[in-house]
């Protein structure tokens, strides 16, 4: 088999389902924080933006990996490879699940982008050795189904798992998944000699060829422009359309579903309409963003409304904002300022409506006020919360009363 490109004998089908369970957890591992964006930059104090670059991480390191793996690892067996990947996998998805700061994040994601750029160059070559030459169709394509699905799990399965149970937990059980895929990887894969490589010089003389460096430069540019679309979807459509979180998931559904379905549409024109198929899906793609870029919304104030730590939990060192004091109107947190104008006018409109006001200066945490301020050329927001005892936990404690003040702060401000 060392000499061979395919495989000669019985066909390992577990082997081969085995390599799909660690596409789709990876793939899924690499696309979660698109659905779940917001509530990720929202909770690590940073922007859509900043946290948009946790996709960016992935994909660098993913691309030196597949260049450099090859050259690297020599004769090493291709079964010990995928596993000590698998195993980074799981490891990947509970420093994510687990991350204190956005810096922390960026390290788990860098790892994952080893994993996606290792396992993925390997999957291809490894199938090949796994079942004989008439197989190989049907193999390949069970391995690549595991991106079609992951598709789905990343986008409304998680958005809605998120939803109920917080970002961090869809991390943990994507852990499980992973160290599943591990598993059953340990069990089913035999021994897989490496065959002869391709050195750095072998890479170089195809990099000097032009037609490598354009069909280069043309997946750049279409998995880019695709993967920007794919990232910042979640905040445009929760921020900009002011999507609720059913319809989101609902939305989310269609987009997964959609890229299963044109994967095998895809793959059905492609062997006979290659050029105009692929000018024909370009050009689509190119109106749906076009269409998404028209019909945003073009709000002139943005308030983001939130429950807020307060001075008078037991054992907190937090500033001195009560329960049954009335509406908190933030002047800061760690994502953004609020417009002094606005604060004025929320303060006043507290005055008119006969409620108690509080101001909130809070050294951590956010809202999104701080995505709002940074959409467009900048619009002008801020913040109104409700205090709350144990906020982020199972037994958090507000007073009606306070929620009542706000309530009617807003209603007067709307006037």
């Amino acid at each position: 088999m060392q000499n061979s490109v395919f495989q000669t004998g019985n066909p390992r089908w577990s082997a081969v389902f085995s390599l799909f369970m660690g596409v789709m957890a990876l793939i899924a591992a690499e696309f979660i924080p698109v659905s779940l964006l917001t509530p990720i930059a929202r909770d690590l104090a940073v922007s859509e933006g900043m946290a948009g670059q946790t996709v960016t991480a992935v994909g660098v390191l993913a691309v030196l990996t597949s260049l450099l793996l090859a050259p690297l690892t020599g004769n090493t067996d291709r079964r010990r490879i995928l596993l000590a990947f698998s195993a980074m996998l799981v490891a990947s998805y509970m420093l994510i699940g687990m991350a204190p700061t956005y810096s922390i994040m960026l390290i788990g994601r860098a790892i994952l982008g080893i994993c996606v750029g290792g396992f993925w160059s390997l999957a291809s070559a490894v199938t090949l050795q796994l079942v004989p030459t008439k197989d190989v169709p049907r193999a390949l394509s069970i391995v690549y189904a595991g991106v079609s699905v992951a598709t789905i799990i990343a986008l409304p399965v998680a958005s809605w798992i998120g939803h109920l149970i917080g970002w961090r937990n869809v991390f943990f059980l994507g852990a499980l998944m992973a160290a599943f895929g591990f598993v059953w990887q340990y069990r089913a894969l035999p021994s897989l000699p490496a065959r002869a490589g391709s050195g750095f010089r072998d890479m170089s003389a195809l990099l000097r060829r032009t037609w490598i460096l354009a069909g280069i430069g043309g997946n750049i540019l279409s998995f880019g422009g695709y993967h920007i679309f794919f990232t910042y979807l979640r905040p445009f459509l929760e921020l900009d359309l002011a999507l609720g979180a059913n319809t989101l998931s609902v939305i989310l559904l269609f987009f997964g579903v959609a890229n299963v379905l044109g994967t095998f549409i895809a793959g059905a024109l492609l062997g006979n309409h290659f050029r105009s198929t692929m000018i024909l899906v370009h050009l689509a793609f190119t109106a749906a963003a076009l269409a998404l870029l028209l019909s945003q919304g073009h709000a002139d104030i943005g308030i983001a409304l939130d429950v807020t730590a307060n001075g008078d939990t037991p054992e907190t060192k937090l500033p001195a904002v009560k329960l049954g004091e009335g509406a908190a109107v933030k002047i800061m947190d760690r994502g953004s300022i609020s417009n002094p104008e606005l604060v004025r006018d929320l303060l006043a409109a507290g005055e008119r409506a006969g409620v108690k006001t509080q101001r909130e200066v809070l050294p951590f945490g956010g809202t999104d006020a701080s995505a709002i301020q940074l959409s467009r050329g900048g619009v002008i927001a801020g913040t109104v919360s409700i205090p709350c005892r144990y906020v982020h936990s199972a037994c958090e404690v507000i007073d009606l009363r306070d929620v009542e003040a706000t309530r009617a702060l807003l209603l007067e401000y709307l006037k």
